[in-house]
């Protein structure tokens, strides 16, 4: 009896799945981009900057123009942290950009790279040669040095925790708008900063959560995070394409993201509760890799960087397609500024993702930016 009870049931059950697989057609296939078959354009109708005169003079010595504009929906707006080409795209044709590059073919940067996997590591002759080095092979050296108008506009100010969190839109003429969260401590005078550089899948806010933000604002630190683009959760299709623009005009991204970052630090040295004079750098994966090649060249206006990551600047996905640190030039340099004694400012080397919490380097902050426990 329970024998033909259990033959019943499996018969049963086997003709549902038949029934499944007649009436449901199967999922579609995902399809895998290429660098021979690129993503769709990109729909930048929603991307609009506000029209700016860029012209003006600049209205301080940190040439940034502040404007308050409380908007929380406008700062939460995915469309700055997805603006990867919206913003790219025309600042490459911008023309003290176009004046300042070298082409090369997109052939001419694959046997570059083909030659920097081959090559052998390099070690600068002094600290004068790395900086000239780093600063050349990077592209930085070429980019446009002019301090230009920059607009800061906060959309955001909400307690939060033991201080409260500024969202500030950074706009700038050549690389249009990016997102800046600034975590500020409930203490008075001027405070010592971080600036933290997220990695690929993170933005401005959710690096506040995954490097402890909370944790620097309870030991008295301003805490900055912008968001650096195209590594933010976009198809890797774009991440691929925007390199590879920036690499065959003859510079790179991380030629771009430098710039970025001066303007992150003019805009903090224009808060009148941030201390300009004890600025720290936080890495993180991507982000570290910045870190290290900055640090080894100048001190871009920090005192100290932290950094959990080192690598040879080849940086591809497993399918090949290239992310944003790829900059073949820089790979005979990798051990070298992979060490942090040959930094050029004090530079703490931590396990990926810290393991450790934000401990350590909370202490080598205090001790570089404090000159001891805050």
């Amino acid at each position: 009896m329970k024998k033909a009870l259990l033959t019943v049931f499996l018969v049963a059950v086997a003709g549902l799945v038949l029934l499944h697989v007649l009436t449901h057609e199967p999922p579609a296939e995902p399809i895998m981009q290429t660098p021979d078959t690129p993503a769709p354009p990109p729909d930048c109708s929603r991307y609009r900057p506000p029209e700016r005169d860029w012209s003006q003079r600049c209205p301080n010595r940190h040439c940034v123009a502040w404007e308050t504009a409380l908007d929380d929906r406008l700062w939460r707006d995915s469309i700055w942290d997805k603006s990867c080409r919206c913003a790219y795209e025309p600042m490459v044709d911008h023309p003290e950009i176009a004046r300042a590059a070298r082409p090369k073919s997109a052939e001419q940067l694959r046997e570059e790279i083909a030659a920097a996997e081959q090559g052998a590591p390099q070690k600068p002759a002094d600290a004068a040669a790395a900086r000239r080095m780093i600063l050349e092979r990077t592209g930085v050296a070429a980019w446009p040095a002019r301090e230009r108008l920059v607009f800061a506009r906060v959309c955001h100010n909400q307690p939060r925790g033991s201080g409260r969190l500024l969202g500030i839109l950074v706009h700038d003429e050549l690389v249009g708008v990016f997102r800046l969260a600034v975590w500020v401590p409930e203490r008075t005078g001027r405070l010592p900063a971080v600036v933290a550089l997220h990695g690929h899948g993170e933005n401005a806010e959710v690096a506040l959560e995954r490097r402890n933000a909370e944790n620097f604002v309870a030991a008295g630190y301003v805490f900055a995070s912008p968001t650096s683009r195209c590594i933010t959760g976009d198809a890797v299709t774009v991440e691929h394409e925007i390199t590879e623009r920036f690499l065959t005009a003859g510079y790179s991204f991380l030629a771009v993201r430098t710039y970025e970052l001066a303007l992150v630090r003019r805009v903090l040295a224009g808060l009148d509760f941030v201390d300009e004079t004890r600025l720290g750098l936080l890495g993180h994966s991507s982000g570290a890799m910045l870190v290290n090649a900055l640090m080894h060249a100048d001190d871009f206006g920090f005192r100290a960087a932290v950094s959990d990551r080192s690598g040879p600047y080849l940086n591809r996905n497993p399918d090949g397609l290239y992310l944003d640190t790829l900059t073949p030039a820089l790979s005979p340099l990798a051990d070298y500024l992979a060490d942090p004694r040959t930094s050029r400012v004090p530079l703490l080397a931590q396990p990926y993702g810290f393991p450790d919490g934000p401990k350590p380097a909370i202490e080598f902050f205090d001790h570089h930016l404090n000159n001891g426990p805050s």
